[in-house]
């Protein structure tokens, strides 16, 4: 598990840096939950995916935060944090980022946002 979580933010930056040598390339993370582990996705995606269920995102409270994700196939999977190193990665996202949660009895344990401009952003 530990290697996991290294493995596919890894991969996920190699394939937004060669993608960047194309001019106007844009990849696609659609949201994928694997449960009770982790939820991840492209926020663009999920805003301009056909399926009505697929969201992912966090709700920023102040002092704490709700992060989760749903779709169809995969039913949801929500996560709350006060830890401030996450607070301050979930403010860091917009309609362009990636992002990574996993999940431990229902605790956000570790919240990666990427953002780039390969990136499908909302309602494309």
């Amino acid at each position: 598990m530990g290697l996991l979580k290294f493995i596919l933010p890894t991969a996920f930056l190699s394939i937004v840096f060669s993608a960047q040598a194309f001019a106007g390339a844009v990849i696609s993370i659609p949201v994928h939950i694997k449960q009770p582990y982790f939820f991840e996705g492209s926020i663009g995606d999920a805003r301009s995916n056909s399926d009505p269920r697929m969201g992912i995102g966090c709700l920023d409270y102040g002092d704490s935060a709700t992060c989760g994700a749903t779709t169809t196939p995969d039913g949801s999977l929500n996560c709350v944090t006060s830890d401030p190193s996450h607070l301050a990665v979930i403010r860091s996202m917009d309609d362009s980022s990636y992002l990574r949660v996993q999940v431990a009895d229902g605790i956000c344990i570790n919240i990666t946002v990427q953002t780039s401009s390969a990136l499908s952003p909302k309602g494309q």
